[in-house]
Order: C-alpha cells, then structure tokens, then sequence
C-alpha cells in the first residue's frame, strides 16, 4: 500500500471517530453491568443484611458511575474534527 492510502484509511477513521464512540460504548456498557450487579446483588439479600452502609456504599457508586458521564461524553464530543476550519493547504492555495 502507498502511503495516500494510509492516509485516507486514517481520514476515514478519524471522520468515523472510531475510538471515542468505543470508548463511550465501553463506558455505557461497564455501566449497564455495574448496575445490573448492584442491582442484583443488593435486592438479593435478605432485609436483614441491607444495612445503612450497604446502601449508601452501593448509592456513592453508581452515582459517581453516573456522574462521570459527562467527563466521558466530553472526551467524545471535543474529539471531533471542525469541518468548517480551512485546512493549512487551501490557506496557503488562496494566497
């Protein structure tokens, strides 16, 4: 393969923004597991064993799995090419 080859596969992958939306599909499907594992472990304990600490250590988690949602979603949304911005080449062409 020559080298403008590389270079569209490269342009295609980064348009296509391949590795942000991985990392937003493994954050959401770490997070669907951890729920789903809170969930299920907490409900099956008997009432006897759901103490106070239980519960709000299960609570600290989930919401700091949820709230960092939006650090990841940023690394998703600031991972984007501008494609209004003029390249340096048509800069340099039109002067």
């Amino acid at each position: 393969m020559n080298k403008q080859a590389w270079l569209d596969g490269a342009e295609l992958v980064d348009a296509w923004r391949v590795a942000p939306r991985l990392i937003v599909f493994i954050y959401l499907f770490m997070l669907h597991w951890l729920t789903v594992y809170f969930a299920v472990k907490f409900f099956g304990l008997p009432a006897a064993e759901r103490t106070t600490q239980l519960t709000a250590f299960a609570s600290v988690l989930i919401t700091a799995a949820y709230g960092a949602f939006g650090f990841i979603y940023k690394i998703y949304s600031d991972g984007s090419r501008d494609w209004n911005a003029a390249t340096v080449a048509d800069k340099a062409a039109s002067t």
